[in-house]
Formats: structure tokens, C-alpha cells, sequence
């Protein structure tokens, strides 16, 4: 008998929570809020939960689906961010919504990321024609169309155009109070890397520094992005044969991706390597 209630009351709290009611402006805006502060492992499960809400509006579903993307390219998970871009893109066909600047951004932004040269280029284009016919455009749409300018420069290997770039993605970035960590930190990153290609490594220094106190304002300590930092200070100071220095970040990266990763994964192998 006893199992029997068990079971019943069981199966009463599961149905009463799938049947809550969800509020999607609201539920979004708590996701959003996870987004920002890192936490994408988590973003991805809440946005996946929240897509069976029957009462979302198109505007919302649309958020999710943009959220989810930008989670799963933020984790480095190419497959799924394309899958989600491309059903928010299917999705607006569907639906006969004309597609809007931000996805615009994102679609050059995933080409580019792909290295489909034929469509970041295409979409890329539209960017201009949009961006520039504005009279008003704003420094953060800016920079986002210069760094993806830039991952276009970068996989053609045109090393000079893409520093060029970089540096005015940078510049613009630069003027915002609150920039996207995301599109700083990779332009920062890229510069980075860059000069460190090129022998310049206390400009490369310079730039992976500044990522990680952006970083480290926002994320917690021992997020990946961090430890990305960590590892390419490491690499830097043990290619200006500053041992010390360089082992010291390599153990503040290692601390991280250690409780993340197994011994045989690239990153741990990268680490142990250095």
C-alpha cells in the first residue's frame, strides 16, 4: 500500500511540475542573466526546458533559439550552434519574419567559424550594405562586423588585413560601456595570438592580459575561458624562456581544465606537453 501512495504522489509531482506555468519574457530574462555570468552548460539545459512552453511568443522562441546558439558556440560545440541557428533560420522562414540584423550577424559570424568563405561573404555583405546606409550605428555593431571581418582575414591566412581589422574591431569595442565579453575577449584573444605568430609577445602579453581581467571580472575563476587565458600567458612566457612565470599559469589552467577533462583529452595533453 505504502508503495502504491509512493507512487501516486510521485507521479502527482511530477505532473504538477511539468504543468506549471512558464512566464517566457521572464524565464528568459533569468537565462539571460546565467548567459552573461558563464554559466552556457546551463543556459543550454534551461533553453531546452523552456522551448516546450506553449505560451512563448515568436519574439521569444526566437531568443531561446539565438541564446542556444551562442551557448553551444561558447562551449566550442560547433554542431549544435549550427543546428540551433539554422532552425532559428528555418523557423523565420516558416513564419514569413524577414531576417533581421542580429541573425544577420550571427549567420556571417557562424560562416566565418566554418570557413564557408561563399556565405560569409554573402552575409557579411548584407551587414555592410545595412550597417553603413545607418546613420547611427552603434560602436558594439560596429565591432562585431570588423571582428567578423576579421575571422574571414584570419582563415584566408591575409595575417596583415586581419591585424588591421582586429585592431578596429578593438577600437570599437573600446567605446562601449558594457562591450559583449564574447566579442572583446575573442578580438583581444585573436590579437593575442597574432602578435605572439609574429614574435611580438609583450604585445601578445599585452592583449591575453587584458582578456583575462575581463574575464575574471565577469566569470568565476575557474571558468574555461580563464584557463584559456592562463595557458596562453604560459606559452608566451615559456617562449621568452620565463620559466617561472609560464608555470605559474600553466597551474592555474591546469587547476581548471583537470576537474573538467580526462588525462587523454587534447586539452590536458596540450598542458602536460607545456
Amino acid at each position: 500500500m505504502k508503495a502504491v501512495l509512493y507512487i501516486f504522489f510521485f507521479t502527482l509531482s511530477l505532473y504538477a511540475e511539468a504543468s506549471q506555468p512558464c512566464e517566457g519574457a521572464k524565464d528568459i530574462s533569468e537565462i539571460e542573466k546565467l548567459y552573461h555570468q558563464g554559466y552556457f552548460d546551463q543556459v543550454i539545459v534551461e533553453t531546452k526546458l523552456l522551448e516546450e512552453c506553449p505560451t512563448l511568443s515568436e519574439k521569444e522562441y526566437q531568443q531561446l533559439l539565438i541564446l542556444n546558439y551562442k551557448s553551444f558556440r561558447n562551449v566550442r560545440r560547433g554542431k549544435k550552434a549550427r543546428a540551433a541557428l539554422e532552425t532559428l533560420k528555418a523557423y523565420q522562414e516558416s513564419k514569413n519574419i524577414a531576417l533581421d540584423f542580429e541573425t544577420t550577424l550571427l549567420l556571417a559570424e557562424m560562416y566565418a567559424l566554418r570557413k564557408d568563405r561563399e556565405k560569409h561573404r554573402y552575409y557579411t555583405q548584407l551587414i555592410e550594405d545595412s550597417l553603413f546606409s545607418t546613420p547611427n550605428a552603434s560602436n558594439e555593431d560596429l565591432g562585431r562586423f570588423y571582428l567578423i571581418k576579421y575571422y574571414g582575414f584570419e582563415r584566408e591566412q591575409a595575417f596583415g588585413d586581419a591585424m588591421t581589422i582586429a585592431q578596429k574591431a578593438l577600437s570599437y569595442f573600446q567605446k562601449v560601456e558594457n562591450p559583449s565579453v564574447y566579442y572583446k575577449g575573442n578580438t583581444l584573444r585573436g590579437l593575442g595570438n597574432m602578435n605572439r605568430n609574429h614574435g611580438d609577445f609583450d604585445k601578445s602579453i599585452s592583449y591575453y592580459q587584458q582578456e583575462l581581467t575581463l574575464y575574471e571580472a565577469h566569470f568565476k575563476e575557474d571558468h574555461f575561458d580563464i584557463a584559456v587565458c592562463h595557458f596562453n600567458l604560459g606559452n608566451v612566457y615559456y617562449e621568452k624562456l620565463e620559466y617561472d612565470k609560464a608555470l605559474d599559469h600553466f597551474l592555474k589552467a591546469h587547476n581548471t581544465w583537470s576537474t573538467i577533462y580526462q588525462p587523454q583529452d587534447r586539452y590536458m595533453k596540450m598542458l602536460n606537453e607545456a
